[in-house]
Order: structure tokens, then sequence, then C-alpha cells
């Protein structure tokens, strides 16, 4: 996983990096996620590490199928499917960061099975944190634990700021700051 902030600061010519980008989007070969930290940054990784990832969360929630859960009203059959075809039809195929309502209605369509609705898929992928609430009609395209991950490396990140300022000279061994446990970052 990678930010898009973090290749803005590594490459001088941001119209490149956006170009670049786009063009693996395209292709499918890398996915472009909304980054759920708060602020308008994206983070962007592999295709396959995306699917790898969604794949993970699918296992996950069929283990917790055989508990009983409020939020899945779905069979495990039904939760197989929602995730291949979440996987196949726009995991691999669809470019862009968010989907709409009547998109996700179209692709995640059971054949008429009437006891899966999309309100119960589209929850089943918010709870897996594969989905991010957008607006009314929309949601963004999100990767599951990236949103706490990129926390904790902001709060570490901030963190070790404060020590360095606390510093005489500002600086400290790299020695030092390993040795340091810091409060508000599990990382």
């Amino acid at each position: 996983l990678v930010l898009k902030s973090q290749l803005y600061s590594l490459v001088s010519d941001a119209t490149l990096v956006d170009r670049e980008l786009e063009q693996k989007q395209k292709s499918c070969s890398c996915r472009v996620f909304k980054a759920s930290i708060g602020s308008d940054d994206y983070v962007i990784c592999a295709t396959e590490h995306a699917i790898a990832a969604a794949r993970l969360e699918m296992e996950n929630c069929l283990e917790l199928s055989d508990e009983a859960k409020t939020w899945n009203k779905l069979k495990k059959n039904d939760v197989r499917k929602l995730f291949d075809s979440f996987i196949s039809n726009i995991l691999e195929k669809h470019s862009s960061v968010f989907v709409t309502n009547s998109f996700l209605r179209e692709v995640l369509a059971f054949e008429k099975n009437k006891e899966a609705n999309l309100d119960d898929c589209v929850s089943l992928l918010m709870h897996s944190g594969l989905l991010v609430h957008r607006d009314l009609e929309t949601y963004w395209l999100a990767m599951p634990g990236c949103g706490t991950f990129f926390s904790h490396c902001l709060k570490g990140r901030n963190e070790l700021l404060r020590i360095l300022k606390k510093q005489p000279h500002k600086e400290l061994s790299q020695e030092s700051l390993l040795k340091k446990t810091l409060r508000t970052s599990s990382l």
C-alpha cells in the first residue's frame, strides 16, 4: 500500500504520476481506494493484493456466518457468490474509486434469489471493509484495515515529530529513536 501523496513527494512531476496511475487503473493492474483517514488522499495497491484482501475477508465472513450475526442475513453460498461477484465485476474490471447503488444492484444481483437483497449485500461489504459510505447513492471502494493502518502510521509520525521537537537540536540518532516506545501508535 502506498499513499498517492507519497508518490507525489517522491516524483517531481505530479502530472506524470497521474498519467501513469490512470493508465494502470484503466488496465486494472492497480487499484486506487479512498483513504479513510480523514484526508483527501488515496491509497494505491496492486489489483492482486486487493483481490487477496477481499478473498481473506470472504473467508472471515464464512467463518463468522456459523455464528449468529445480526448484520449477516446471507447464507454461506450467497456470501461466496457476493464476494466472487464483487471481485470479478468490481475489483478486476471497474476502474473508478467509487460505485453507485445502481451499479452495485446491476453487478451484484443474484439469479432470481430474492433472499439476498442489495441492502444485506452492501451491509456485509461495508462490514468487511470493502465499501465505505460516501453519500446517499454512492460508496467508496476501500481496502480492509487500511484506514486503521494509516491512522496508526500518522499517529506514530506525529509522536516522533513531538519527540524530535523536544530535543535541544531537533535531532536524535536512529538508535535512540528505535529504543523509544510510542504511546499513540501500535506500530
